[in-house]
This record gives structure tokens, sequence and C-alpha cells, in this order.
């Protein structure tokens, strides 16, 4: 790799990588790997070759790390294409995220850390973008999340993890839900430490009428973000003003509390 000058500063270029190294994943799960190859190619032969040996010829996603913002991003685009998902949880540079999201628009998937913002706060230009999936993560437990931040949050599967939602901000999202917003969302999950609280599931449906479906009962629900469908265990089903129905489920395990929000949109009902 060499430096040269570029249109956002003195860049890498992407050459030849000294090695490869190759993961071979099912789905979430790592099968074989990694292997480390010594290598004379060009990173865009690389994919190539690989793309024929595994007969695939997409590539999923791209995932930028704490160094990347060395590296030119017309040079990137331009080896990898206008890809779909991207994961920039532990880039650092607010001027190369921000590149990122306008040199690859439109982007379909994306996943982000609070802690690379300042003062770990979530800039609007990225919650109300209209992203297929948008997984927000946090890194010390102490993160919060606020209503005004949920309602502005504009994908269609949200995922929250290791971030504070107060479980009464929780419940005037699902009132104003029923009302209304956050009408793309298909899906929500906002995943944390267990919380030391009494009743917690009375406070989040308070005052909101709700069925309650046994733990036995079990439905499919088609998401974007996975080529199977998940499984949703009874829940508390409710109900918007136009007669869309969501689920609430919540999760407890020894270690986290998960609070789940499924909306049965028509598509995402899968028939058993």
């Amino acid at each position: 790799m060499y430096w040269r000058w570029g249109a956002y500063g003195r860049k890498k270029k992407l050459l030849t990588p000294r090695t490869v190294e190759v993961n071979v994943f099912d789905n979430d799960d790592q099968v074989s790997g990694p292997v480390f190859l010594h290598n004379d190619l060009a990173l865009k032969d690389w994919l190539k070759q690989l793309q024929d040996i595994f007969n695939y010829d997409e590539i999923d996603s791209i995932q930028f790390f704490a160094g990347s913002f060395y590296f030119d991003i017309d040079d990137i685009r331009e080896v990898f294409g206008n890809k779909y998902k991207f994961d920039i949880e532990f880039l650092n540079s607010d001027a190369y995220r921000q590149l990122i999201l306008e040199k690859f628009f439109p982007i379909g998937k994306l996943s982000i850390m609070t802690s690379r913002f300042q003062d770990s706060k979530l800039p609007a230009n990225i919650l109300i973008q209209n992203f297929e999936y948008l997984r927000i993560r946090g890194l010390f437990h102490e993160e919060m999340m606020k209503l005004d931040q949920l309602l502005m949050t504009n994908s269609k599967v949200i995922e929250i993890d290791i971030i504070q939602v107060l479980s009464k901000d929780f419940n005037k999202f699902i009132k104003l839900w029923q009302q209304g917003s956050n009408p793309h969302m298909e899906r929500l999950s906002i995943s944390h430490p267990n919380i030391e609280e009494d009743n917690v599931g009375w406070t989040i449906m308070r005052g909101i009428k709700h069925d309650m479906i046994p733990a036995n009962r079990i439905r499919k629900f088609n998401t974007v973000e996975s080529k199977k469908p998940c499984f949703v265990h009874g829940g508390m089903n409710i109900y918007r003003n136009d007669g869309v129905k969501a689920t609430i489920q919540i999760e407890r395990s020894l270690f986290r509390t998960i609070w789940h929000m499924y909306v049965w949109f028509d598509h995402c009902i899968v028939e058993s």
C-alpha cells in the first residue's frame, strides 16, 4: 500500500495485501478458519477469486475499524462497490463516518456505537434515515437513549444493545406508536443489563390495553436482517389506531433483559 494525496487529504491506496484472512460462516456461526494465506494478488483479484471459489457474487457487508480513515474512501468504493450493509461501530472519525454515509448512499443496514460520537449523542441525521436495519450499541452500560431519540429513529428494524432506556419511556413510546409514530418500524429490541426495578412489565404496559398470549403459543416473524424467521413465544398483543397489531415481549436471562416489539405487517407474518 502507498500514500497519495486525494480529495480528502493524504490517504492510503488499496493495493496488494501481505496476507489474506479467510473465515467461513454459516449464517452467524463460524464453521472454519481463520486461514492466513500469503498473497501476491491485488485485493480486487482476491475478491474475484473468493467469489468464484464459493460461487457467491455478492459482498454482504463492509466493516470499518479505528484505522480505516487512513484509506481513500473513493478507492474503497471502487474496489468493493456500493454495498448494502456497513458496520462502523469502531470508527472514530466523524468526518470519515459522514463520508461513508454520503459515498455509499443508499445504505440498507448500519451498525453504530454511541461511544464513538461526541458525548455519546447520536446525530439526528443518522436516526432519521430509513434504514432497513439499524443496530445501536453501547459500551459501558452507562449510555442512555431518550424518548425523543426513539421517536426520531425511522428504520424498519431497530436493535438497541447495552444502552439504557427507561421503562416509563418505553411505555410512552408504545402509546405514541399506537397513535401513529414510527410508521416504518417492523421490529424493535432493547437489550440491557438486568434492571433493578420491581414490576418492570407493569410499568411498560401501564395504561395500555393488551391481550396476553400464552407462552406455549409460538408464531413465526419474518425479519429483514435474517434469512430465517424468528420465533415469537407468547407476549402481549396491542393494536395501533389503524388496526395494525404488534406484540410486546419481555425476555429475561441471568445477565440481561430484552424488550421486544414485533409489528405484524402482512409481509412479516409467516404462516405455519
